[in-house]
């Protein structure tokens, strides 16, 4: 009866099946592979970025989670970097979405947790590579006409990045 008051929507039976997972001891088993996993994909991103990305850039080393954010350098706006790096095969979320009222444009938020070690390599020197389009672009005053039509929507879908 409690249950009816305060929840109207979640399944008994899953949530008597989470139950017995979590009671026989197979939830923390699972909860250290994932970390381990993590772990692995982090470190592996960690590694990247300073092999491929722009001097200047910086970034926090978390502690747990699934992202790492970026400050990208002043003459870099993640907004307008993002269709370079689209076009590249890579996306991220900018950071101005996380930010009410003013936002900056120099942060954006990279997800470790969804490829494994070997593809995260190649995605950091693929937004490395977008983040020198991007500056080359820009310093020689050319229009974004480089950048495919289909990138420069993308910003406009709703929860683009992750």
């Amino acid at each position: 009866a409690a249950k009816v008051v305060c929840d109207l929507a979640t399944s008994s039976l899953i949530q008597r099946g989470l139950q017995e997972y979590i009671s026989v001891g197979r939830f923390h088993a699972h909860l250290r592979r994932v970390i381990k996993a993590f772990r692995a994909r982090r470190d592996a991103m960690l590694e990247a970025l300073p092999r491929y990305l722009l001097p200047g850039t910086v970034w926090l080393h978390p502690n747990g989670g699934r992202y790492i954010w970026l400050q990208l350098p002043e003459d870099v706006s993640a907004n307008e970097l993002f269709p370079y790096a689209a076009d590249e095969g890579v996306t991220f979320v900018p950071g101005s979405y996380f930010f009410p009222g003013e936002r900056p444009q120099s942060c954006l938020r990279l997800n470790f947790a969804i490829n494994p070690p070997e593809l995260i390599e190649e995605g950091v020197r693929r937004l490395g590579r977008a983040m020198v389009r991007f500056r080359e672009v820009k310093e020689s005053g050319m229009t974004t006409s480089g950048v495919s039509r289909a990138a420069k929507t993308v910003l406009a879908e709703p929860g683009c990045g992750s």
